[in-house]
């Protein structure tokens, strides 16, 4: 049988363990405990590409391990300076850029309020009016035709022609 208790009331005790494995419990998994952890995302591309073993600790501490040694860091700044230090990740200058400026996918995050990053991806993009004014002419041209084969036939009533082209809907 399970026991709920608060988490500062198991802090105070050894951490519980269930079938000899120790349950390790953390706070609340905030917004900026996730922004922290976010800020190494180009940084962990980096390492993989020059195969050195890291590992982000909770809450937002980045663990590498080189040449035996494990070096911890706070910043992501300070692992970026550590890296060119070595030697490792000369060249990626434009790789530094912070998460805040860059999508998931390495490219530039566009701004929500009309910014010329905006305007620019307006240009590659179809026009979105025009596809909507497309997409209204069709669903017009579609209904006048349903209502001119509907209430064409004879025999029958406006109640049933109604009834007929609510039913397909």
């Amino acid at each position: 049988m399970w026991i709920v208790t608060s988490y500062s009331g198991l802090r105070s005790f050894s951490p519980p363990r269930v079938d000899n494995a120790q349950i390790m419990l953390f706070p609340d998994y905030t917004l900026a405990v996730q922004r922290d952890q976010t800020s190494y995302m180009h940084l962990k591309r980096r390492l993989r590409a020059v195969s050195l073993d890291y590992s982000l600790l909770f809450p937002a501490k980045l663990r590498i391990v080189a040449e035996g040694k494990a070096h911890f860091f706070t910043m992501p700044e300070a692992a970026w300076e550590w890296l060119e230090s070595m030697g490792r990740v000369s060249g990626w200058e434009k790789e530094r850029n912070p998460p805040a400026l860059r999508n998931r996918c390495g490219r530039a995050r566009r701004s929500r309020k009309g910014s010329g990053a905006n305007v620019e991806a307006a240009a590659h993009a179809p026009d979105v009016e025009q596809l909507i004014q497309e997409r209204q002419l069709l669903r017009n041209q579609r209904l006048r035709l349903h209502s001119l084969l509907v209430k064409g036939r004879p025999g029958r009533t406006d109640s049933q022609s109604w009834a007929f082209r609510n039913a397909r809907r």
